[in-house]
């Protein structure tokens, strides 16, 4: 049986969406339909208000998840068994859920919030923008903002040692697909000194179909392979090592906000030591894994 809803306290709000909500002052029972937001709510110290995740979520890994209610995926949850939970509050975010399941669910009552994170900056704001959603910690919420802002600064300052460098990085094969201007990807690399190649087409796409001829053509010094959303395996970066020395990377770096977001020093680094081989004219590690 769904547990005590939350308290009468409501307030009025606009997410990023500028779609208007209503939600409790303090929720008590909150679905997340993405993993990286999932995470975020747990180091905000709201886990125990948590009762669905998608089936894709994944941390915390330490039992956390453990007795939440799966609500299916992104692209097709279960409208009905998130209904069925009673939830004060449903976080969504606009690159990773569709139109018609908010709408759907708003229809229902159900006040869902949908973030919008294109930018590194973007996704730090979130840290402090689901802390008072969710009336998680503040401290928990200071400390993160923090090492994201130090780990900003820390990205910057290596890739001021050198010119931006043209970094291969699809999300997808057959057909091969790449990140363009708008994504959080994409300002990720940016900050650590890459320019995302091939260029994105005239349409601005934000996930453009390229052609390996067309990244060829850019002449990229480095592709980084996420394991996620395509599961790159260490046949792919063999396979484009004619392109550009191949390296596997944890896709939740790319991918995921909150304290993930940190990880764009250590990007800054393999793009720095990328930049650096090519310039002595050798190549970095192949096949290596950034985690």
């Amino acid at each position: 049986m769904p547990g005590p809803k939350a308290s009468a306290a409501v307030r009025l709000l606009l997410d990023p969406l500028n779609r208007s909500l209503e939600v409790p002052e303090h929720p008590l029972r909150i679905v997340s339909l993405v993993p990286s937001v999932t995470e975020l709510v747990f180091e905000l110290g709201a886990g125990d208000r948590v009762v669905g995740v998608s089936r894709y979520c994944s941390q915390p890994d330490d039992g956390g998840l453990d007795g939440k209610a799966r609500v299916g995926g992104q692209k097709d949850p279960d409208l009905d068994a998130i209904c069925a939970l009673s939830p004060d509050l449903v976080l969504a975010v606009k690159e990773e859920n569709l139109r018609r399941d908010v709408e759907e669910l708003g229809a229902r009552g159900v006040a869902v919030y949908v973030a919008d994170v294109r930018t590194v900056a973007a996704a730090r704001a979130l840290v402090g923008e689901l802390c008072d959603l969710c009336d998680g910690s503040a401290a928990a919420a200071a400390t993160i903002s923090s090492e994201i802002g130090e780990a900003i600064d820390g990205a910057r300052a290596i890739a001021a040692s050198h010119p931006a460098v043209p970094v291969f990085c699809p999300v997808w094969r057959d057909p091969w697909i790449s990140i363009g201007p708008g994504t959080y990807m994409f300002d990720l690399l940016r900050l650590a000194g890459a320019i995302p190649v091939p260029p994105a087409p005239a349409t601005e796409q934000r996930y453009p179909k390229v052609s390996l001829s067309a990244v060829r053509a850019a002449s990229p010094v480095l592709t980084l392979l996420p394991d996620e959303p395509y599961p790159f395996s260490a046949a792919d970066a063999a396979e484009l090592a004619t392109v550009a020395p191949a390296q596997l990377v944890d896709g939740k770096l790319l991918g995921w906000y909150g304290r993930r977001t940190t990880g764009i020093v250590e990007l800054a680094r393999r793009i720095d030591g990328a930049a650096r081989a090519r310039h002595r004219g050798s190549s970095p590690a192949k096949g290596s894994v950034l985690s």
